[in-house]
């Protein structure tokens, strides 16, 4: 590679990794927020971690793990900024899984690589909904990105021996083990990545290229069993009658709008973006190689499957229906898409050959971006720097304290929210608590809170 060719795909990587630096910023800038403040105030008034869980497992959800794990980082007893941190190398992990997943070549293709990750760190960057909820909020992240990861992870461990053409005869008995905790880690975490998990062994066993090659006894049996006595837990709960005891029937209206903004989700505007480019990206690469590679169709009936059988838990329910809740249904499809490119590894090395640009061009985008969401972030931060200053000079006085609305924030990769104007309204009241502070209010919030008095 001439001197010319090498500086575009040295900017490339400079670009790729600045991007996971702010990545990594946008995290620990994140301040709490809504649910946040909810797990962390259940966690202060029980006083410890065992009772904090039982508590929700009886009046909300059976998510053990996710409640555990969400007390541990906001009360402070795993600090915050651990958790934040694991959580951005989880999500940048989760395009090196995603790329695993999806392309089977072995071939040492270093350009081709590096654009193929970026590709997959853009489209979970731009495609994944409200990732400011579902990655950077703290008790989002345990309900979306964790379980994500994980399901990834275990996925892969049983399929890399399709992937890599060659079968697991004798699995080692670690790896049995491993694949029964994560089944029942997964099957705790979260409902749809539950379902996700059960339909994905059902796939794997049912079609004979893929099931003659994994280890079934070794990976599959053990994954399944863990996978139930999870769910098991989670489902057993007392507090998912009471959950569900709350959600009051929807007009037929309100249903249909609610389904319909769910599926949009999934496709949203930035998603076509990128669907369009891969469009295009597909066909400059038949100019260069038309094969296609062994196991793209057992590739694509696995994430459509998946994609589909996530989304079932908010159409039954649409009650449930929020923007994050279609973070499993993209995921999926993020991953059908990247399937698209399986086998054009060779081709995609031939097309940077020729214009090696095409990686700087392709981080640009997630640079500008990611750029631009520390900086929100950071000025969320600040001005919470500025808040606890506040409330401190309050409890020498013992009055009330008026804090300014949150800085306008323009995009979803950082989660906006604010107190109420009522300083006797839940969240206010929660603020209070966990900062140890008078009564706050804000001048002109964000969110008003009418139900709580």
């Amino acid at each position: 590679m001439d001197g010319n060719k090498k500086i575009w795909i040295i900017l490339g990587s400079l670009a790729l990794m600045a991007s996971a630096l702010f990545i990594l910023m946008t995290a620990l800038w994140q301040p709490m927020a809504a649910d946040d403040y909810d797990i962390l105030t259940s966690y202060l008034d029980t006083h410890s971690l065992f009772h904090h869980v039982m508590s929700w497992y009886n009046n909300w959800s059976g998510r053990v793990l996710g409640y555990a794990i969400g007390g541990l980082a906001l009360s402070g007893d795993m600090p915050r900024a651990v958790f934040q941190s694991i959580s951005a190398f989880m999500f940048i992990s989760l395009a090196c899984l995603c790329l695993l997943l999806t392309q089977k070549e072995k071939i040492e293709c270093k350009r081709a690589d590096l654009f193929l990750y970026l590709i997959m760190l853009s489209l979970l960057w731009f495609c994944l909904p409200i990732i400011g909820q579902t990655v950077f909020w703290t008790s989002g992240a345990v309900v979306y990105l964790w379980p994500a990861f994980f399901l990834l992870l275990l996925i892969y461990s049983i399929l890399r021996p399709f992937i890599t053409g060659a079968r697991d005869e004798d699995p080692h008995f670690v790896a049995a083990i491993s694949a029964f905790f994560l089944g029942l880690i997964v099957g705790n975490f979260q409902e749809q990545a539950a379902l996700s998990l059960l339909t994905f062994l059902l796939i794997v066993s049912v079609i004979p290229s893929i099931r003659h090659k994994i280890a079934f006894f070794g990976k599959v049996l053990p994954a399944a069993a863990g996978l139930f006595i999870g769910f098991l837990i989670l489902s057993m709960a007392p507090g998912n009658a009471e959950r569900q005891s709350l959600v009051e029937g929807l007009s037929f209206s309100d249903t249909i709008f609610r389904v319909s903004r769910f599926i949009s989700k999934i496709f949203s505007a930035d998603t076509l973006v990128f669907v369009f480019a891969l469009a295009i990206l597909k066909t400059a690469l038949r100019s260069f190689d038309n094969d296609k590679a062994e196991g793209a169709r057992e590739s694509t009936l696995i994430w459509i499957g998946l994609s589909a059988v996530s989304a079932l838990p908010i159409l039954i329910f649409p009650k449930f229906e929020q923007p994050r809740t279609a973070f499993y249904s993209s995921l999926f499809m993020i991953l059908f898409l990247a399937a698209s490119l399986m086998g054009r590894k060779k081709a995609l090395e031939a097309l940077l050959e020729r214009q090696p640009y095409l990686v700087l061009l392709a981080a640009l985008p997630l640079f500008m971006s990611t750029s631009h969401a520390a900086l929100m972030a950071k000025k969320l931060h600040s001005q919470d720097l500025e808040r606890t200053e506040l409330a401190r000079e309050a409890l020498k006085t013992g009055k009330e304290v008026a804090f300014a609305p949150r800085p306008a924030i323009n995009t979803y990769k950082v989660f906006a929210w604010d107190l109420s104007t009522n300083p006797k309204s839940m969240y206010n009241k929660m603020y209070s608590k966990v900062n140890t502070v008078p009564p706050v209010k804000v001048d002109m919030a964000l969110v008003e809170d009418p139900d709580y008095p």
